[in-house]
């Protein structure tokens, strides 16, 4: 039933390094990352060590039966390895149920066909045994389906090669050489893959190196500390500020920016040349508040593009010791404020033109009445001066005294 040949070595290695690395993780696989890094070490170990029970074994319906393990175990590696990408750089949760069960469609429906090639040549077909050198070998043709698989499999990888590079550009400084462990195991493996540099034709030998990528695995765990949340929460806060952030180096050239900053400049790529070509146009002023960048401010400018928008800029040195290394530039909308500034400036100015006319309008009521007053007041004493009748007298005396209260709330 099975033969030795030391050909099976080095996929049964991998699936030992690949299985310890698995057991230590057992006890954390309920936390999101090392769910994903856990299984992958299940499915690593599963396809190496089915691969050497398959190139040990003797009968054909053996092979087929390790092909199909094996298989189950490769499957889903693209879409655990890019799910890994998703949570490590904060996007984790756009990963719904939903979404996960259609990243995992193909795969499965690739297990499907797998374990029923006897009914179909949908997949791999035509199973037959061959003799390459030392090896008793399963031989098979492929159908439009495999070849379909391989390729979503393919770019699965690539994506996930796509999230680790960013989290190279995006990530701390002190956290980067975890995604670069990382994208090194995905393009290693996957390169040997295709390259097959096997000295036996017809020998997978992609499962002999899977020991490498599970060290790479353990590598970024224990010693750049791969689970930490720390730099992700950071990465994640810095992406999802609601205010646009750049960074720029010491040269003023634009190093990085957040998504609030992208969607400000119009652009979804991560290109800071063209970033930083929108920006200077939308803020010409920006070069010179960057020569002071060694000093925080806190200053107000206006919106080139949209000329009714302005903005609160916080300038913050970036340093390394005693030595200025670039600035942080937070950009604030304050349009509102500015408007409610302009609103208030208006009512104000209204106010005091509404209280000036009212003053003029009293000064010249007061002027009208008051000489009418005085010619009724002089006149009265010019008659009381006169001889009167008791009772005119009497009269004469409350007009004269009505007048004079009415002078007195006047000059008041």
């Amino acid at each position: 039933m099975f033969y030795y040949t030391p050909y099976i070595f080095l996929p049964l290695f991998s699936s030992a390094v690949a299985t310890a690395l698995g057991i230590v993780l057992y006890g954390q696989r309920s936390k999101p990352a090392v769910r994903y890094v856990f299984w992958l070490m299940v499915m690593l170990a599963l396809w190496s060590l089915s691969y050497a029970l398959n190139t040990a074994a003797t009968t054909l319906s053996l092979k087929v039966l390790f092909f199909k393990t094996g298989t189950a175990g490769a499957a889903f590696l693209g879409s655990f390895t890019f799910a890994l990408g998703m949570e490590l750089l904060g996007y984790g949760p756009l990963l719904t149920r939903g979404r996960w069960a259609l990243l995992n469609a193909i795969p499965a429906a690739a297990v499907l066909l797998a374990w029923t090639v006897e009914f179909h040549s949908l997949f791999r077909y035509d199973h037959h045994l061959y003799t390459s050198g030392p090896l008793l070998l399963l031989g098979f043709k492929v159908a439009p389906p495999f070849q379909f698989y391989i390729a979503y499999q393919t770019i699965l990888h690539a994506a996930a090669v796509v999230l680790f590079a960013l989290g190279i550009r995006r990530g701390p400084a002190g956290y980067r050489s975890r995604y670069v462990v990382l994208v090194t195991a995905v393009v290693i493996t996957n390169g040997v893959y295709f390259v097959n540099p096997s000295p036996v034709a017809g020998f997978q030998i992609v499962t002999s190196m899977l020991w490498f990528t599970a060290t790479c695995y353990a590598l970024a765990i224990f010693r750049h500390r791969l689970f930490e949340v720390a730099p992700m929460a950071r990465a994640v806060l810095f992406d999802y500020l609601g205010d646009p952030v750049l960074v720029f180096d010491r040269q003023g050239e634009l190093a990085d920016c957040n998504r609030a900053a992208r969607i400000l400049l119009g652009s979804s790529g991560p290109d800071p040349g063209a970033l930083q070509t929108v920006l200077l146009l939308r803020f010409p002023q920006l070069p010179l508040q960057l020569m002071h960048a060694a000093f925080t401010l806190d200053d107000c400018i206006q919106d080139s593009f949209e000329t009714e928008r302005f903005w609160r800029m916080k300038t913050l040195p970036l340093t390394s010791g005693s030595s200025v290394i670039g600035c942080l530039v937070q950009l604030h909308d304050i349009t509102s404020l500015k408007q409610g500034e302009q609103e208030l400036r208006r009512a104000r100015e209204v106010a005091e033109a509404a209280s000036t006319a009212k003053s003029s309008f009293l000064a010249n009521m007061s002027h009208e009445i008051r000489t009418p007053i005085n010619a009724i007041i002089g006149m009265t004493e010019l008659t009381l001066d006169s001889p009167l009748a008791q009772e005119q007298r009497e009269n004469l005396e409350r007009v004269k005294q009505s007048s004079e209260s009415l002078r007195g709330v006047l000059n008041d």
